[in-house]
């Protein structure tokens, strides 16, 4: 039991040196998403393609969903008297398995003027081109990422951001219709 605590100390002083090593792995994971998203958009058809989550977005889920797992199994097996590191691990497993599903099944559908749009837990929208009314985008200082938000009238029908693969076809079709895309202030969250 007491080489079980020692590793879990040892875990509370690596928790210090996240707060520096994690802007770090965000900055060369977005970076390798780009590169992913790039390389796939090689092989897609201007008037036929989807829009989706790289392959290296499930694969955070799942990481992360394993290692809060086994965190949170070993905070309960040694009975920490800190009750937070439970409560923490498991918000991190619950967040792990929110982002390996919806990862798999967002994703926007274009076949020629309409679009599909799915995500975990809103029911399919279909739309035309001509239904949206506008376009805002707002970019990440740090991180240099773009997120679109597509209107139609008031309604906001959904984002997609800079990392997706199929993101600059559904940029270019999007000034190919003759929408304006309208750059608004900057955001600090992902």
């Amino acid at each position: 039991m007491d080489t079980i605590q020692g590793i879990f100390d040892e875990f509370k002083t690596m928790y210090d040196i996240l707060y520096f090593v994690a802007p770090i792995v965000m900055f060369i994971i977005l970076i390798a998403m780009k590169r992913n998203a790039t390389k796939a958009e090689r092989d897609m058809d201007e008037n036929h393609f989807v829009v989706h989550q790289g392959k290296i977005t499930v694969w955070i889920g799942i990481i992360c969903t394993v290692v809060s797992g086994a965190l949170l199994a070993l905070s309960l097996f040694i009975h920490l008297d800190e009750w937070w590191y439970s409560v923490a691990f498991s918000a991190f497993l619950l967040l792990g398995v929110y982002l390996a599903i919806s990862s798999i099944i967002w994703e926007i559908k274009v076949d020629g003027n309409e679009v599909r749009f799915r995500s975990l837990f809103r029911k399919t929208k279909v739309f035309s081109f001509d239904s949206i009314s506008n376009v805002k985008v707002r970019e990440h200082s740090a991180y240099k990422v773009k997120k679109l938000i597509i209107y139609s009238g008031s309604e906001k029908l959904f984002y997609v951001e800079s990392h997706c693969i199929g993101y600059s076809y559904f940029v270019a079709r999007l000034e190919e219709k003759g929408l304006e895309i309208v750059a608004t202030e900057e955001f600090y969250g992902l």
